[in-house]
């Protein structure tokens, strides 16, 4: 506990300075890591908006920091949640606060400082043309970088913790700015992905369940096993929350109702179809 609480004091949460930035980064997520293994969860979540918001706020509203100089202290907040995303049971509320905490980040809006000698504002932008904090800047590169990495390593648990955090926020921001969320090239080159490239869409939806079922048929009895689980979640999800990813099955055409791979899609349009007239007639009311 002093540990981390001496590190989120330390006005760099990347410990010394003469530290090279990938030193630095492994540096801060071992301390995350270390951090989750004496159980500290509840430290780290609190350290997001104590911590890195303040000082990058702090840095780029009152010492005039520029964006570049601050990304690692956005990469290091990511981290965090990855960890705590993975690490926490997806079936308790503190799950789905996760899910609110990066809602309220978004919520926070444009980072601005005045601009010195003339009227008007800087907005905190990256060289990308992501706006703090209304894109999220490099949440979705960041957590596809960290599964894919760290995904042959992970237990079953964490791998469902983890699926289920990232599904959740996929169908928690639908409305979200395509800045935030470009598809990677697999995604952007498949056939649903062709359909929406970017953003949290059911395209992008529909595409991980269609990789899961893939990897479901590699016959690797482990990640049999995981991807089953998964699947099993975010079809779970889906009915549960009579997600938008239904209706654009429903509207995709006979060759996406034919793909073998989102047959669990089909099934549960054909339970759901009632409901699914039911809320049209009551929302063109």
């Amino acid at each position: 506990m002093h540990d981390l609480r001496d590190s989120l004091i330390n006005p760099s949460p990347r410990g010394t300075p003469h530290f090279t930035t990938s030193e630095a980064c492994r540096v801060d997520q071992e301390s995350t890591r270390e951090s989750i293994a004496r159980g500290e969860l509840k430290d780290i979540r609190a350290a997001v908006f104590s911590n890195r918001i303040w000082i990058i706020t702090s840095r780029y509203c009152e010492v005039g920091n520029g964006v570049d100089s601050l990304e690692e202290y956005i990469h290091s907040m990511w981290y965090m949640y990855y960890q705590l995303g993975r690490n926490i049971s997806h079936e308790t509320p503190d799950h789905e606060g996760l899910i609110l905490d990066i809602v309220r980040i978004q919520g926070i809006g444009p980072l601005t400082r005045l601009v010195q000698g003339n009227y008007g504002v800087d907005i905190a932008r990256t060289a990308e043309g992501s706006t703090l904090w209304n894109d999220l800047p490099f949440l979705v590169t960041d957590m596809t970088d960290f599964w894919n990495s760290d995904f042959p390593t992970m237990s079953g648990t964490h791998r469902l913790n983890l699926a289920t955090f990232l599904v959740k926020l996929a169908l928690t921001r639908g409305d979200c700015p395509s800045t935030i969320s470009q598809g990677g090239t697999k995604f952007i080159e498949s056939e649903l992905g062709q359909r929406s490239p970017t953003g949290f869409s059911p395209w992008r939806y529909m595409y991980w369940l269609k990789r899961l079922h893939e990897i479901q048929e590699a016959k690797e009895e482990l990640l049999e096993v995981y991807a089953t689980d998964a699947i099993d979640c975010m079809v779970g999800i889906v009915e549960e929350r009579n997600s938008e990813v239904l209706r654009a099955y429903q509207n995709g055409g006979d060759a996406l109702h034919q793909e073998k791979n989102l047959r669990c899609l089909k099934d549960l349009l054909k339970r759901n179809l009632p409901r699914m007239k039911s809320r049209m007639i009551a929302e063109n009311k």
